[in-house]
């Protein structure tokens, strides 16, 4: 998230509450149940990842950030697994947020990621 020159307290609340109202339920019950890399693969769509990255398809998500499409050519899965982490302590000053991924939720997206050749 940037930084953004906030006005008062009042705009951080209000934002707060409103991300509140459109909170999204992640679904896991998947995992333990497929394999690591399809779950990987449902973990994306339940973060919403296209949302900011074209993932495979041209014409399946933004372009704004890096394009994950060919992810595997150039990371391996420690890599992914320590990014998807702790983003900043990789490349400070990223864009990317850290998200709240449980260990198996990290290890099956590294799976997936860098199946992606």
């Amino acid at each position: 998230m940037p930084k953004v020159p906030w006005k008062d307290e009042k705009e951080i609340f209000d934002l707060i509450a409103y991300f509140k109202t459109v909170k999204k339920e992640i679904y896991r019950d998947f995992l333990g149940r497929v394999s690591k890399k399809e779950a990987g693969k449902r973990l994306i769509k339940e973060y919403d990842c296209r949302s900011c990255h074209r993932i495979i398809d041209p014409e399946s998500g933004r372009d704004r950030f890096p394009e994950l499409t060919h992810e595997g050519r150039k990371r391996d899965r420690k890599w992914l697994d320590r990014w998807l982490k702790d983003p900043q302590a990789v490349k400070p000053g990223t864009f990317m947020p850290t998200y709240p991924l449980s260990d198996e939720e990290r290890a099956a997206i590294a799976e997936y990621l860098s199946t992606l050749k």
